[in-house]
């Protein structure tokens, strides 16, 4: 019984259609029936009945599934083990963030990068169920969302504060203020604000409702670079968005300003289990973590790779690789 085929299995069982699936391992769809046929003349057993109205497992498929699952769980179990023992690093370190975490995760990558030179790293700006699914499906290594809610299959932890803050245009009369002491102070600006439905409208609708104000909306976008544009535009235009390190983040450089009892979040940086955290995770999460406080990092970032000998003076079997790179994969 190949691994291969009960991955193949168990991505049918999760589609429950032959296309869908065969595309989501990339696949022909005659190859995905000719791993399923051989799976079950091997095991002597019906795993699917397929017919004009559904696709649907058999009793047997059912039993497979909850099995098929403990077998690659207990696989991926033992490959991050071997890679922990060896202190191996992936080649590539597959990272998404959310909107506001942009600057922070950019930041943090091209200083371990700096200091990592022979790790490569692919990052993508999506909303955090996105980011929860790509994670389970293993299509990504770490995540960075704030607020996350506990789930099965993902672990998190906690970094630092994100706080909501008010960003106003540099024509703004509180442009040269550090902060404001009430919200009232607010009443005459337009507001730009993120599209309504999205994770970060809920939160600082929440806040303006615990402060019993009304805002006056003008414009609103589902990106925060077209915000912050249009608040640079507009002469009394201001924005409030969570701001993951505020000591030193100023979004296109405009003015940054406290609010009055603003609602506080959390970083949050996320994981498959039951996999274990590989050194180039935990080193991306430690400089995130430095560079979010303004601190050194608690743990010792990647070590630079020693380098390798000349060709005179190399001794025998020195230029043997070392390891090679992992193969790159490809909201809110």
């Amino acid at each position: 019984m190949e691994l291969r085929h009960l991955q193949s299995f168990l991505t049918l069982a999760k589609q429950m259609n032959f296309g869908r699936a065969a595309k989501k391992i990339k696949i022909s769809q005659p190859a995905l029936s000719q791993q399923i046929k051989r799976l079950e003349e091997e095991l002597g057993a019906k795993l699917i009945i397929r017919d004009r109205a559904r696709t649907r497992l058999t009793e047997a498929g059912i039993e497979l599934r909850e099995q098929a699952r403990r077998i690659i769980q207990d696989v991926e179990i033992a490959k991050s083990a071997v890679l922990a023992v060896r202190g191996k690093r992936r080649g590539l370190l597959r990272i998404a963030h959310s909107p506001s975490h942009s600057e922070p995760v950019g930041t943090a990558i091209g200083m371990l990068l700096a200091d990592a030179p022979e790790l490569r790293v692919a990052a993508e700006e999506l909303g955090s169920r996105a980011i929860e699914e790509r994670l389970l499906d293993g299509a990504l290594d770490i995540g960075v969302v704030r607020a996350w809610t506990p789930k099965d299959g993902i672990a998190f932890e906690e970094l630092t504060p994100v706080p909501l803050m008010l960003i106003v245009s540099p024509q703004h009369a509180l442009a040269k203020r550090k902060g404001i002491d009430a919200i009232e102070e607010l009443a005459s600006s337009r507001f730009v604000l993120s599209r309504r439905g999205t994770r970060t409208r809920r939160t600082v609708d929440a806040y303006f409702e615990s402060m019993d104000f009304l805002p006056r909306v003008t414009a609103e976008a589902n990106a925060n670079g077209t915000l912050l544009s249009i608040v640079a535009a507009l002469p009394t235009g201001v924005t409030v968005l969570p701001v993951p390190a505020p000591h030193a983040v100023h979004p296109r450089g405009l003015p940054l300003l406290t609010l009055p009892n603003p609602l506080t979040q959390s970083t949050c940086v996320l994981w498959r289990t039951p996999e274990m955290p590989s050194d180039a995770m935990r080193a991306f999460r430690d400089t995130l973590r430095a560079h979010l406080t303004g601190r050194a990092p608690e743990t010792t970032v990647l070590p630079k790779a020693p380098p390798l000998p000349s060709r005179k003076k190399a001794a025998p079997g020195a230029q043997e690789e070392q390891g090679t790179p992992d193969r790159e994969e490809g909201e809110g």
